[in-house]
């Protein structure tokens, strides 16, 4: 955090007036984006595909012979909303707060007290982050990126089949921050920004990324 801190405060500090407004007149020739003023503070709301990787496995005992987790791999339908303020044409923060659908996992097997068995696993995902922001201003719009924190929250469900017993399923919450970065593309139109992202969480059993489209509006 202190990285990030230090980040932030170099943009502050390298902006001639938290009030100005900035133009990007300066780095246009045509376009849409050329006859406009930035506004520093903008909202937004994305839509995307997630790719959910969790190595459940690291829960097995290789010592037991108990039933083994899965592992999951699986896409989803994510959302995001999103805001920031930008210092200066080139550096500011942005917050965000994600949700996804349910990724799921299966595993089977066989032991001598449970027979036959199978396992699945559905996990979701969501939570917040706050970034840094870099911006290299174009004719058009924007080219960004982002480095910050993230902590989040994963609903894990295990149901487990079996042919010498009954059925069980069991339900736990995890919560895991780590680092978070970002990278696409704005492009400035009469009354809306048109953003194309892409963004990657690591965290200690797997990692997530996210592909999306969206749309901002600045204040």
């Amino acid at each position: 955090m202190r990285v990030l801190t230090a980040i932030l405060l170099l943009g502050f500090l390298s902006s001639a007036s938290a009030q100005e407004r900035f133009s990007i007149k300066s780095f246009c020739t045509h376009g849409p984006g050329c006859d406009r003023l930035l506004e520093p503070v903008y909202f937004g709301f994305s839509v995307g595909t997630m790719e959910y990787k969790e190595d459940l496995t690291v829960l097995n005992d290789p010592e037991s012979r108990s039933v083994s987790l899965p592992s999951i791999d699986d896409s989803m339908s994510t959302w995001k909303v999103y805001g920031g303020y930008r210092f200066n044409d080139h550096f500011g923060f942005e917050a965000s707060y994600m949700m996804a659908d349910d990724a799921a996992g299966s595993a089977s097997g066989n032991n001598a007290i449970d027979g036959n068995y199978s396992v699945g696993a559905t996990a979701d995902f969501r939570g917040y982050s706050l970034k840094a922001m870099g911006y290299l201003p174009t004719s058009w719009g924007h080219f960004f990126a982002g480095l910050g924190h993230f902590s989040n929250r994963s609903d894990l469900s295990f149901s487990a089949s079996f042919d010498a017993f009954d059925p069980e399923t069991i339900h736990s919450s995890d919560r895991f921050a780590g680092l978070t970065g970002n990278i696409g593309a704005q492009w400035n139109l009469d009354s809306v920004i048109l953003r194309g992202e892409y963004e990657h969480w690591d965290f200690n059993e797997g990692n997530a990324s996210f592909l999306s489209l969206g749309a901002l509006w600045e204040f």
